[in-house]
């Protein structure tokens, strides 16, 4: 390929060491309260107690030498060992330098995020105008590591914006991501999959909307060496980027939440063709299909169409999730979120008595069970970042939008809550996911009316933390 780029689209066996680079430095209870477990789909809370990015957050995994129990390596810095090293006027850059090196150090061989973020939150404000040297130096340094966990570090990156409760502005990150990508070129010569580790890291940010696609775009549009602006986005660099993001999404998090993330941008990738790629004859269908996007706009359009047919029955959509839908959207919480608001309408009627279950609601249960359980998995397929608690939660979502869309009649949330859990559509660890999660929201949609749900919900979230503690107290 031209520039140092794979023209045949192959990705090499593996990556070849790089060398130094220019510019950049190497280097139980059910009552209110408690957290989530892995991530918006199951539990643990971010650093300072904010709540985890949409879809989940990965827990840690093994170091590069295997460490997997006995005792933990101790972390580099504690928030208290930080912030006991600045001052009100600062950190010293000599001081940044030896607790940065530190942090990434023991990241790098733990995979430790939490431990990470918390000892980055002790830097205070002293941190916010050295973001983007950070970021730069997070995925510079993994492009020089033989062994490097590219999904532990995109875990990090993930818990880094504010808006999760992390340390570090959009816009701070998002200047840190044009710093690689000024010199992305000169990576992809020694090491051609770097905009690829460079995607990884930036998808789950991307797909939480927590950092703005449209600001990536504009940063690669930008991006090129010192004096050579648009750079990147002329010689046909930049459009693979924004492609590979999309499709990490698309992987890990479902075709549709990547569809949702490049409508909400407004970004128009014909517009990122380079100049050699356009006398080449590229048009932006073909580079999408060679990127496995063809299918992006329009993810979920084939289930809506089977979810108007008429006649369709629960039985039936079960045959036709199983057969004909692509596990690419089964994944997505977005998924799931239309098959629930298909059976509410179908099987709540408007006045239903809330007194004793909805008989009519039952038919469609099997059909949610099969929405919520999602594709069927291979060995060796990577791990999403969607589980089957994620599209759990996604249903008590979906029935609480389709409650606040009938401006939520008194007792219609907590009989429908009550029906699918006798249904066993979903359980208690459901419950408590939904009621702790404070994203309200299925995939990038925000759904109204939490505050209601959960004062028409006290009552059977109640019962279930009575029967925990029960059941623990005889455990006991």
């Amino acid at each position: 390929g031209r520039d140092g780029r794979d023209g045949s689209g192959r990705a090499p066996v593996a990556d070849p060491p790089p060398r130094a680079m220019r510019g950049t430095e190497s280097g139980g209870r059910l009552a209110p309260g408690g957290g989530r477990g892995d991530g918006r789909g199951a539990g643990d809370r971010l650093a300072g107690g904010a709540p985890a990015p949409r879809g989940g957050i990965p827990g840690p995994k093994p170091g590069d030498r295997g460490e997997t129990g006995g005792a933990k390596k101790q972390s580099g810095l504690s928030a208290e060992q930080s912030e006991s090293e600045s001052s009100d006027k600062g950190m010293s850059d000599e001081t940044y330098e030896t607790q940065r090196k530190r942090v990434l150090d023991y990241f790098f061989d733990d995979k430790d995020a939490d431990e990470a973020i918390r000892a980055i939150h002790g830097w205070g404000p002293s941190f916010e105008p050295r973001v983007p040297s950070f970021v730069a130096n997070l995925v510079v340094s993994g492009f020089e590591r033989r062994q490097m966990d590219w999904q532990a570090a995109g875990a990090l990156f993930r818990r880094l914006p504010s808006s999760v409760g992390g340390p570090a502005t959009p816009e701070g990150l998002v200047a840190g991501i044009k710093l690689v990508l000024d010199d992305l070129e000169d990576h992809k010569c020694d090491l051609p999959l770097a905009d690829t580790h460079l995607a990884t890291v930036l998808a789950g940010a991307v797909a939480d909307g927590s950092v703005d696609f449209a600001a990536v775009a504009t940063a690669c549009a930008e991006a090129g060496p010192e004096g050579e602006v648009g750079y990147l986005k002329e010689e046909g660099g930049a459009l693979p980027v924004l492609c590979r993001i999309l499709g990490a999404i698309s992987a890990s998090f479902g075709t549709p939440r990547a569809e949702q993330v490049l409508l909400n941008s407004k970004v128009t990738l014909g517009d990122f063709l380079g100049n050699m790629d356009k006398e080449d004859g590229a048009t932006i269908e073909s580079v999408l299909a060679k990127h496995g996007l063809d299918g992006l706009v329009g993810s979920l359009r084939p289930l809506l169409a089977k979810l108007a047919e008429p006649d369709v029955t629960g039985d039936q959509l079960v045959t036709w999730i199983a057969d004909s839908a692509k596990p690419s959207a089964r994944v997505g919480t977005e998924f799931v979120g239309e098959v629930t608001k298909w059976a509410l309408t179908r099987g709540v009627p408007n006045d239903v008595p809330t007194g004793a279950p909805v008989a009519s609601l039952e038919p469609f249960f099997k059909a949610l069970l099969a929405a919520c359980k999602g594709p069927e998995k291979k060995d060796g397929d990577k791990k999403d970042l969607i589980c089957k608690l994620d599209r759990e939660v996604a249903v008590l979502y979906a029935a609480q939008r389709f409650c606040a869309s009938r401006d939520f009649p008194e007792g219609l949330l907590e009989r429908i809550f009550r029906d699918l859990h006798a249904g066993d559509v979903l359980d208690e660890t459901a419950m408590k996911a939904w009621r702790d999660d404070t994203s309200c929201a299925i995939g990038l949609e925000t759904i109204p009316g939490k505050e209601k749900a959960l004062f028409q919900a006290m009552e059977l979230l109640q019962e279930f933390a009575s029967d925990t503690e029960t059941e623990t107290e005889e455990t006991a």
